[in-house]
């Protein structure tokens, strides 16, 4: 990826920044933290294909920083009292998600990113959409994440303002 790691964490651990790069969102929200490493758990709604309800997760996620420089984020389903399933929306589960963001020796401005999900989207789903879903959606969003943590040097204000702008112009 054409960005450090420290950019690339910015992006991806931004919520309210998330909601300007990435078009399947329909709504974001941090619901605080929780435990003694300060998980923090979030409501995601995302946009599903014409014909299909839209899906929406309450998730805890955690990060760490290791010794190399890299990241690791683990994210999966859990539940929050303030936000029971919603009406007009189909309450998917994350099993187990993560992300290894990993520095590329003798580049500060590239890493190697690795994600792994397992995710049901529960509801009923035609297997030609779950074959667009899991194939095609996952590049899309990851070629919005690159543009978005390109045009950002790991300074949050600067993400803001790319993320802005790039909505301005759109």
């Amino acid at each position: 990826m054409p960005s450090g790691c420290d950019a690339v964490i910015t992006v991806l651990m931004d919520l309210k920044g998330r909601m300007a790069w990435d078009a399947s969102l329909l709504e974001v929200q941090s619901l605080g933290t929780h435990g003694p490493d300060l998980d923090e758990v979030f409501y995601v709604g995302v946009k599903s294909p014409s014909g299909l309800s839209n899906r929406d997760y309450v998730k805890v996620r955690r990060f760490k920083k290791l010794e190399d420089g890299s990241y690791i984020v683990i994210e999966r389903s859990t539940t929050h009292p303030n936000y029971p399933p919603r009406k007009n929306f189909v309450r998917a589960e994350v099993l187990l998600s993560g992300h290894l963001i990993q520095p590329v020796p003798g580049n500060p401005n590239a890493c190697r990113v690795t994600n792994v999900s397992e995710i049901d989207l529960k509801g009923s789903i035609p297997g030609p959409v779950v074959n667009f879903l899991t194939t095609k959606a996952p590049f899309s969003w990851f070629d919005a994440f690159i543009r978005q943590a390109k045009d950002c040097s790991g300074d949050l204000v600067h993400c803001y303002r790319t993320a802005l702008f790039r909505i301005a112009m759109a």
